[in-house]
């Protein structure tokens, strides 16, 4: 698992300055966790603790205008 965690950050970082949106800046990246500050806007989804699953915010019936072929 390490070494995925280690290519993912890699990937991050070398993208990080081309991206015209926010991406997370690991400050720690182990095995058992991944820590970085909370990115501006709205987060794609929650984590439901008390059912374990999920709770996704943007999805197909609210998409952001941009994002919308209709």
């Amino acid at each position: 698992m390490q070494k995925e965690i280690e290519k993912e950050q890699k990937i991050l970082r070398l993208v990080q300055p081309n991206l015209s949106v926010q991406a997370p800046k690991w400050e720690v990246a182990s095995n058992d966790l991944i820590v970085y500050q909370a990115l501006d806007g709205l987060p794609a989804g929650t984590i439901n603790k008390e059912e374990q699953r999920y709770d996704w915010v943007i999805g197909p019936e609210n998409l952001p205008v941009i994002y919308r072929l209709d």
